[in-house]
């Protein structure tokens, strides 16, 4: 989390606003990544995607949560760098 630390405090910041009675909390992972999970269920990885979530679709899936299985969010809001 330290190196991404301001995307995830916004993040949180976002769930807690739509879902008052969210737990939301954030740990240091491995070098380059930024994961999120519902209920230990893979919501988001930024390895996998190459980007930063899109914070609309993870605060849709929070909201709408029903206990089940999750979804992941593929969408990105900010796609990786190439250098040709």
């Amino acid at each position: 989390m330290y190196g991404y630390k301001s995307r995830f405090l916004e993040l949180q910041s976002q769930i807690q606003s739509a879902v008052p009675e969210a737990e939301v909390t954030g740990s240091v992972g491995r070098d380059q990544s930024f994961e999120v999970s519902l209920n230990d269920q893979m919501l988001f990885s930024k390895l996998d995607s190459g980007g930063f979530p899109n914070n609309d679709q993870i605060v849709k899936q929070v909201v709408n949560y029903d206990g089940g299985n999750v979804d992941q969010v593929t969408d990105i809001s900010f796609p990786g760098c190439s250098i040709l």
